[in-house]
Protein backbone atom coordinates (compact mmCIF):
# COMPACT_ATOMS: atom_id res chain seq x y z
CA UNK A 1 0.00 0.00 0.00
CA UNK A 2 1.50 3.66 -0.92
CA UNK A 3 0.24 6.47 -0.18
CA UNK A 4 0.91 9.74 -1.82
CA UNK A 5 0.22 13.18 -0.64
CA UNK A 6 -1.24 15.24 -3.98
CA UNK A 7 0.49 17.89 -5.33
CA UNK A 8 -0.95 20.96 -3.82
CA UNK A 9 -1.30 19.81 0.02
CA UNK A 10 -4.61 18.65 0.33
CA UNK A 11 -5.51 14.68 0.44
CA UNK A 12 -3.68 11.91 -0.56
CA UNK A 13 -4.20 8.98 -3.10
CA UNK A 14 -3.79 5.50 -1.84
CA UNK A 15 -2.75 2.68 -4.56
CA UNK A 16 -1.31 -0.76 -3.88
CA UNK A 17 -4.38 -2.26 -2.28
CA UNK A 18 -7.84 -3.88 -3.16
CA UNK A 19 -10.71 -2.69 -0.85
CA UNK A 20 -12.76 -5.67 -1.87
CA UNK A 21 -10.28 -7.97 0.56
CA UNK A 22 -10.23 -7.40 4.25
CA UNK A 23 -7.59 -5.03 6.08
CA UNK A 24 -5.07 -5.95 8.37
CA UNK A 25 -4.69 -4.22 11.75
CA UNK A 26 -1.51 -2.58 10.04
CA UNK A 27 -3.38 -1.35 6.82
CA UNK A 28 -6.41 -0.08 9.25
CA UNK A 29 -3.61 1.54 11.39
CA UNK A 30 -2.51 3.12 8.51
CA UNK A 31 -5.04 4.53 6.99
CA UNK A 32 -6.61 6.10 9.57
CA UNK A 33 -3.56 8.00 10.42
CA UNK A 34 -3.50 9.07 6.64
CA UNK A 35 -7.00 10.19 7.21
CA UNK A 36 -6.02 12.36 10.12
CA UNK A 37 -2.94 13.68 8.02
CA UNK A 38 -4.85 14.25 4.72
CA UNK A 39 -8.48 14.74 5.57
CA UNK A 40 -8.96 13.41 2.12
CA UNK A 41 -8.03 9.66 0.52
CA UNK A 42 -8.63 8.87 -2.51
CA UNK A 43 -8.26 5.55 -3.76
CA UNK A 44 -8.82 4.85 -7.63
CA UNK A 45 -10.02 1.94 -9.80
CA UNK A 46 -11.76 -0.30 -7.15
CA UNK A 47 -14.68 -2.25 -8.77
CA UNK A 48 -16.45 -2.35 -5.17
CA UNK A 49 -20.01 -3.01 -4.65
CA UNK A 50 -22.53 -1.86 -2.03
CA UNK A 51 -21.42 -4.77 0.34
CA UNK A 52 -18.01 -4.43 0.12
CA UNK A 53 -17.82 -0.52 0.23
CA UNK A 54 -19.86 -0.89 3.08
CA UNK A 55 -16.98 -3.86 5.09
CA UNK A 56 -14.33 -1.18 4.34
CA UNK A 57 -16.74 1.88 5.90
CA UNK A 58 -17.44 -0.48 9.00
CA UNK A 59 -12.84 -0.28 9.63
CA UNK A 60 -13.92 3.34 10.44
CA UNK A 61 -16.47 2.85 12.57
CA UNK A 62 -20.04 2.34 12.77
CA UNK A 63 -22.06 3.39 9.46
CA UNK A 64 -24.70 5.89 9.73
CA UNK A 65 -28.72 4.57 9.28
CA UNK A 66 -30.18 7.35 7.46
CA UNK A 67 -33.86 7.72 8.20
CA UNK A 68 -36.23 6.77 5.55
CA UNK A 69 -36.91 10.39 3.76
CA UNK A 70 -33.08 11.09 2.74
CA UNK A 71 -33.20 7.03 1.77
CA UNK A 72 -36.44 7.61 -0.25
CA UNK A 73 -35.00 11.24 -1.81
CA UNK A 74 -31.93 9.16 -3.01
CA UNK A 75 -33.43 6.53 -4.52
CA UNK A 76 -32.40 3.69 -2.15
CA UNK A 77 -34.41 1.33 -0.01
CA UNK A 78 -33.00 -2.23 0.59
CA UNK A 79 -29.98 -1.07 3.14
CA UNK A 80 -30.37 2.24 5.52
CA UNK A 81 -27.06 2.50 5.69
CA UNK A 82 -26.20 3.23 1.77
CA UNK A 83 -27.05 5.72 -0.12
CA UNK A 84 -27.49 6.28 -3.80
CA UNK A 85 -26.70 9.61 -5.36
CA UNK A 86 -27.80 9.84 -8.23
CA UNK A 87 -29.74 11.53 -11.20
CA UNK A 88 -31.16 7.90 -12.70
CA UNK A 89 -34.52 6.47 -11.47
CA UNK A 90 -34.94 3.46 -10.27
CA UNK A 91 -35.81 1.71 -13.98
CA UNK A 92 -32.16 3.32 -14.50
CA UNK A 93 -33.55 6.02 -17.05
CA UNK A 94 -32.34 10.05 -16.21
CA UNK A 95 -34.98 11.26 -14.14
CA UNK A 96 -37.35 13.38 -16.32
CA UNK A 97 -36.64 17.67 -16.25
CA UNK A 98 -39.79 18.28 -14.32
CA UNK A 99 -37.40 16.13 -11.06
CA UNK A 100 -34.53 18.14 -11.73
CA UNK A 101 -32.33 19.30 -9.23
CA UNK A 102 -34.82 17.87 -6.42
CA UNK A 103 -34.01 18.02 -3.01
CA UNK A 104 -30.93 16.21 -2.78
CA UNK A 105 -29.28 17.95 -5.62
CA UNK A 106 -29.63 20.84 -4.80
CA UNK A 107 -28.70 21.20 -1.08
CA UNK A 108 -25.38 19.17 -1.92
CA UNK A 109 -24.38 22.10 -4.39
CA UNK A 110 -24.04 24.28 -0.93
CA UNK A 111 -21.17 23.76 1.77
CA UNK A 112 -21.83 21.26 4.41
CA UNK A 113 -20.46 18.67 6.87
CA UNK A 114 -22.61 15.76 6.50
CA UNK A 115 -25.07 15.07 9.38
CA UNK A 116 -23.98 17.86 11.62
CA UNK A 117 -27.60 18.57 12.38
CA UNK A 118 -27.52 15.34 14.25
CA UNK A 119 -25.80 15.24 17.76
CA UNK A 120 -24.27 12.57 16.82
CA UNK A 121 -22.87 13.74 13.15
CA UNK A 122 -21.03 11.46 10.41
CA UNK A 123 -16.98 11.26 10.97
CA UNK A 124 -16.14 10.26 7.59
CA UNK A 125 -17.93 9.81 4.62
CA UNK A 126 -17.33 7.68 2.44
CA UNK A 127 -18.65 8.10 -1.86
CA UNK A 128 -17.94 5.64 -4.80
CA UNK A 129 -18.39 6.41 -8.57
CA UNK A 130 -20.42 3.73 -10.36
CA UNK A 131 -21.12 6.33 -13.04
CA UNK A 132 -19.73 9.56 -13.61
CA UNK A 133 -20.30 12.40 -16.18
CA UNK A 134 -17.43 13.28 -18.53
CA UNK A 135 -17.45 17.25 -17.60
CA UNK A 136 -18.75 18.37 -14.44
CA UNK A 137 -19.86 16.71 -11.12
CA UNK A 138 -16.55 17.38 -9.43
CA UNK A 139 -16.98 17.72 -5.28
CA UNK A 140 -15.12 20.61 -3.61
CA UNK A 141 -13.57 20.50 -0.06
CA UNK A 142 -12.59 23.14 2.25
CA UNK A 143 -9.66 22.60 3.92
CA UNK A 144 -11.52 23.76 7.38
CA UNK A 145 -7.65 23.14 8.79
CA UNK A 146 -6.24 25.85 7.37
CA UNK A 147 -9.13 28.31 6.97
CA UNK A 148 -8.69 28.44 10.67
CA UNK A 149 -5.03 28.54 11.09
CA UNK A 150 -5.13 31.51 8.65
CA UNK A 151 -7.18 33.93 11.28
CA UNK A 152 -5.72 36.15 13.01
CA UNK A 153 -4.82 34.79 16.82
CA UNK A 154 -7.07 37.78 18.33
CA UNK A 155 -9.70 36.27 16.22
CA UNK A 156 -9.36 32.68 17.22
CA UNK A 157 -9.51 33.84 20.76
CA UNK A 158 -12.70 34.82 20.62
CA UNK A 159 -14.48 31.72 18.39
CA UNK A 160 -12.79 29.17 20.31
CA UNK A 161 -15.32 28.40 22.63
CA UNK A 162 -18.28 29.39 20.60
CA UNK A 163 -21.21 27.09 20.35
CA UNK A 164 -22.92 27.10 17.15
CA UNK A 165 -27.15 25.86 16.36
CA UNK A 166 -26.99 23.48 13.77
CA UNK A 167 -30.46 21.92 12.15
CA UNK A 168 -32.19 20.03 9.39
CA UNK A 169 -34.57 22.69 8.70
CA UNK A 170 -32.42 25.39 8.39
CA UNK A 171 -30.04 23.72 5.62
CA UNK A 172 -33.63 22.37 3.89
CA UNK A 173 -34.61 26.01 4.19
CA UNK A 174 -31.76 27.06 2.14
CA UNK A 175 -33.32 25.13 -0.78
CA UNK A 176 -36.36 26.35 0.06
CA UNK A 177 -37.74 22.75 1.51
CA UNK A 178 -39.92 22.83 4.89
CA UNK A 179 -39.85 19.65 6.95
CA UNK A 180 -42.56 18.00 8.11
CA UNK A 181 -44.05 18.27 11.70
CA UNK A 182 -42.63 14.82 12.91
CA UNK A 183 -39.36 15.86 11.34
CA UNK A 184 -39.02 18.35 13.27
CA UNK A 185 -39.63 16.70 16.28
CA UNK A 186 -37.29 14.21 15.59
CA UNK A 187 -34.54 16.47 14.78
CA UNK A 188 -34.66 19.80 17.01
CA UNK A 189 -31.08 22.33 16.49
CA UNK A 190 -28.03 21.04 18.42
CA UNK A 191 -25.71 22.88 19.79
CA UNK A 192 -21.83 22.26 18.11
CA UNK A 193 -18.77 23.66 18.43
CA UNK A 194 -17.92 25.82 15.93
CA UNK A 195 -14.07 24.93 16.52
CA UNK A 196 -13.02 21.14 16.41
CA UNK A 197 -9.85 19.88 17.22
CA UNK A 198 -8.82 16.42 15.66
CA UNK A 199 -8.21 14.38 19.25
CA UNK A 200 -5.35 12.03 17.95
CA UNK A 201 -3.67 15.06 16.91
CA UNK A 202 -4.77 17.91 18.24
CA UNK A 203 -5.44 20.15 14.74
CA UNK A 204 -8.39 22.50 15.23
CA UNK A 205 -10.78 23.49 12.54
CA UNK A 206 -13.69 25.58 12.07
CA UNK A 207 -16.43 23.52 11.89
CA UNK A 208 -19.94 25.00 10.14
CA UNK A 209 -22.00 24.93 7.05
CA UNK A 210 -25.23 25.31 5.39
CA UNK A 211 -26.30 23.14 8.74
CA UNK A 212 -25.45 26.02 10.70
CA UNK A 213 -27.87 28.99 12.14
CA UNK A 214 -26.96 31.18 14.33
CA UNK A 215 -24.26 31.39 17.13
CA UNK A 216 -24.83 30.57 20.58
CA UNK A 217 -24.90 33.05 23.94
CA UNK A 218 -25.42 36.32 22.05
CA UNK A 219 -28.73 37.97 20.51
CA UNK A 220 -29.72 35.70 17.26
CA UNK A 221 -29.54 38.36 14.38
CA UNK A 222 -25.70 38.69 15.72
CA UNK A 223 -24.98 35.33 16.15
CA UNK A 224 -26.87 34.47 12.59
CA UNK A 225 -24.46 37.66 11.05
CA UNK A 226 -21.66 35.96 12.69
CA UNK A 227 -21.96 32.22 10.70
CA UNK A 228 -22.11 33.77 7.46
CA UNK A 229 -19.55 36.14 7.91
CA UNK A 230 -17.64 32.80 8.75
CA UNK A 231 -19.14 30.71 5.51
CA UNK A 232 -18.22 33.79 3.19
CA UNK A 233 -14.83 33.45 5.00
CA UNK A 234 -14.24 30.13 4.48
CA UNK A 235 -15.59 29.81 0.83
CA UNK A 236 -12.58 31.92 -0.34
CA UNK A 237 -10.71 30.25 -3.73
CA UNK A 238 -7.74 29.94 -1.59
CA UNK A 239 -8.95 26.60 0.81
CA UNK A 240 -10.82 25.24 -2.33
CA UNK A 241 -9.80 22.45 -3.15
CA UNK A 242 -11.54 20.07 -5.82
CA UNK A 243 -11.95 16.37 -6.79
CA UNK A 244 -12.24 15.35 -10.32
CA UNK A 245 -14.47 12.14 -10.57
CA UNK A 246 -13.16 9.07 -12.50
CA UNK A 247 -15.50 5.74 -12.49
CA UNK A 248 -13.93 2.92 -9.93
CA UNK A 249 -12.84 5.79 -7.72
CA UNK A 250 -13.54 5.94 -4.05
CA UNK A 251 -12.95 8.60 -1.69
CA UNK A 252 -13.21 8.98 2.05
CA UNK A 253 -13.03 12.39 3.69
CA UNK A 254 -13.07 13.36 7.67
CA UNK A 255 -16.00 15.69 8.18
CA UNK A 256 -14.48 17.26 11.09
CA UNK A 257 -12.32 19.00 9.47
CA UNK A 258 -13.18 19.48 5.95
CA UNK A 259 -16.48 21.05 4.38
CA UNK A 260 -17.84 20.12 0.78
CA UNK A 261 -20.36 20.32 -2.17
CA UNK A 262 -20.99 18.71 -5.58
CA UNK A 263 -20.74 21.03 -8.92
CA UNK A 264 -23.32 21.27 -11.68
CA UNK A 265 -22.67 19.26 -14.64
CA UNK A 266 -25.51 18.43 -17.40
CA UNK A 267 -27.88 16.68 -15.64
CA UNK A 268 -30.55 16.16 -18.16
CA UNK A 269 -28.05 14.80 -20.46
CA UNK A 270 -25.60 12.30 -18.24
CA UNK A 271 -25.59 9.83 -16.03
CA UNK A 272 -23.99 10.07 -12.49
CA UNK A 273 -24.39 7.28 -9.86
CA UNK A 274 -22.62 7.62 -6.61
CA UNK A 275 -22.81 5.67 -3.45
CA UNK A 276 -22.64 7.20 0.07
CA UNK A 277 -21.76 5.67 3.08
CA UNK A 278 -21.11 7.75 6.44
CA UNK A 279 -19.42 6.71 9.25
CA UNK A 280 -20.61 8.15 12.88
CA UNK A 281 -18.60 9.72 15.75
CA UNK A 282 -17.96 7.94 18.18
CA UNK A 283 -19.98 9.95 20.77
CA UNK A 284 -21.81 13.15 20.36
CA UNK A 285 -19.50 16.23 20.17
CA UNK A 286 -20.96 17.68 23.15
CA UNK A 287 -22.48 16.02 26.56
CA UNK A 288 -26.46 16.14 26.04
Amino acid sequence: MVITPTEGGFGASVRGIDLRQPLTDRQRADLVAAADEHVLLSFPGQAIDDGQQLAFASNFGTPTSYFKRQAAMTGNGSDPRIISVTNVDGDGTLKHASELPDEGIMASRLWHSDNSWRQVPDRYTLLAGKEVPPTGGDTQFIDMRVAWDALPDGRKDALRNVLVAHSREQGRAAVGVQLTDEERRLFPPVPQPLVRANARTGRQALYLGVFASHALGMPQEQGRQLVQELLAYIAQPRFVHSYAWRVGDLIIWDNSQTSHRSTPFAEHEYRRVMRRIGVLEEAPLLTP
